[in-house]
């Protein structure tokens, strides 16, 4: 299929854009998602569609928190409006929605609400390896990449709303599955087709990441055009971070402002499950350390908010937590605003500004 060339654009689910108008960018959030089908195996893995709303009250709250009430659907229109306007707020400008395909990318309601709010939304394209199975082993490479191509350069069922970045690309590891190394090479052949930067997933447990990076590298991928997503969860192992930093891709440290966190990273901790990341705490000292190293041109910052749970209406943190409290925190520190304007605007304006197809 003919790909478009808009190189030193970004692209928007209200179209392209010049990239100096992103502002301050969260990188890996939700507004519509539906992560309440992980734990449904009966519906086509490729739809898209809504199922109704979900009701969570201040009564049931608790059953929530304890997982045994679902509140992984976030479909609510008017609250993800009032949750987006509180970020626009406190200064933030755009959110990067990397919705897999699967767990319901609402193209039209996005739209909408980018419409309704001023914030600009950027979609994202990829496959959740270990959320669909099945469906992924009967699709091979070249269908996985021609489908990512397609949502960059056409649009997302039909809706002629167009990606802006590859991701999150759903690589959990531990080890690295044949289904997952079909989506890893899919992402690196789409994103050298089209000028588009990929996401990841965690990308691995502990150094298999490095092993996702060496597929990516061997099957074209730029890995400046990289973004090593969950990082939280080895805050604690800062050689592994700059070994990862010298391979010359993006870091993004994204679950904070998360409740439930653990107190402190133990080493290994990667591999117990369920997986917990480091405390927001942790990661800000982390950050302060990567600093002094000299690797803030690539530290990328944000929340993951996907799930009531997160949301300010059902007593998270939001999408403003990192303006509100974790930025502060970072220049109490000792963090340089130059140094803060370098995560929220300047790298990823870097990443979500399209190169030029290959």
């Amino acid at each position: 299929m003919p790909v478009p060339n808009i190189a030193g654009q970004v692209m928007t689910v209200t179209g392209a854009m010049d990239p100096g108008d992103l502002g301050v960018t969260l990188m890996h959030e939700h507004i519509f998602s539906d992560f309440a089908k992980l734990s449904s195996p009966n519906y086509d893995p490729t739809a898209n569609s809504s199922r109704g709303g979900e009701q969570l009250t201040l009564e049931t709250l608790h059953l929530a928190r304890e997982g045994k009430i679902s509140a992984g659907l976030m479909t609510e229109e008017d609250v993800a409006i009032a949750e987006v306007l509180e970020y626009r707020t406190w200064g933030g400008n755009t959110i990067v929605d990397v919705t897999p395909i699967g767990l319901m990318r609402d193209t039209v309601t996005l739209r909408r609400i980018s419409y309704v709010t001023g914030v600009h939304v950027i979609m994202g394209a990829a496959y959740f390896a270990r959320v669909f199975p099945e469906n992924i082993e009967r699709l091979s490479v070249e269908e996985l990449t021609d489908s990512i191509i397609e949502d960059v350069t056409v649009g997302i069922d039909g809706s002629g709303i167009r990606a802006g970045i590859i991701g999150e690309v759903g690589i959990e590891g531990d080890p690295i599955s044949p289904s997952e190394v079909k989506i890893i090479k899919a992402a690196a052949r789409a994103s050298k087709a089209t000028g588009a930067a990929i996401s990841f997933h965690r990308g691995g447990v502990d150094r298999e990441k490095l092993d996702v990076l060496r597929t990516v590298a061997e099957e074209g991928g730029d890995l400046s055009r990289v973004v090593m997503g969950h990082a939280d969860f080895i805050a604690g192992d800062v050689p592994l971070l700059k070994e990862i930093f010298e391979l010359g891709v993006y870091i993004e440290f994204d679950f904070l402002g998360n409740i439930g966190v653990p107190l402190a990273w133990q080493p290994g901790q990667e591999k117990v499950r369920p997986f917990s990341p480091a405390d927001s705490a942790m990661v800000a000292r982390t950050i302060l350390e990567l600093v002094e190293a000299g690797y803030e041109d690539r530290i990328l910052l944000s929340h993951d908010v996907g799930g009531k749970l997160r949301l300010k209406r059902y007593g998270g943190m939001g999408y403003s937590f990192l303006l509100e409290k974790f930025l502060p925190h970072l220049r109490v520190g000792g963090v340089q605003e130059g140094q803060i304007h370098k995560f929220m605007v300047e790298n990823p304006r870097k990443v979500l500004t399209f190169v030029a197809p290959s």
